[in-house]
């Protein structure tokens, strides 16, 4: 029998130069073991050193296709669902 993970096993990296978003996700993924980084070298020293079970990353401030590259050369990522997050003000 294997054992059912709960959701509070799960760790969510969120990298994003802006605090706003970041405090925002923080409170809408409590249930989890949420990580926040706002800078692109902090990012990719957490995701050397662990394996979250998904990274959100932001497009533009922290340059989140540039992070994406880095963690898919490195196959950092392999084992890590990815999502891309992006704030747009009109």
């Amino acid at each position: 029998m294997t054992k059912k993970s709960s959701l509070k096993d799960k760790i969510i990296l969120a990298v994003d130069d802006e605090p706003d978003v970041l405090t925002l996700l923080a409170e809408e993924l409590d249930m989890c073991q949420f990580i926040a980084k706002t800078n692109y070298d902090e990012a990719i020293a957490y995701l050397m050193a662990h394996k979250p079970d998904l990274a959100i990353l932001d497009i533009m401030g922290v340059n989140g296709f540039e992070l994406l590259k880095v963690c898919t050369g490195k196959q950092i990522l392999r084992s890590c669902s990815l999502l891309m997050l992006s704030q747009w003000i009109p």
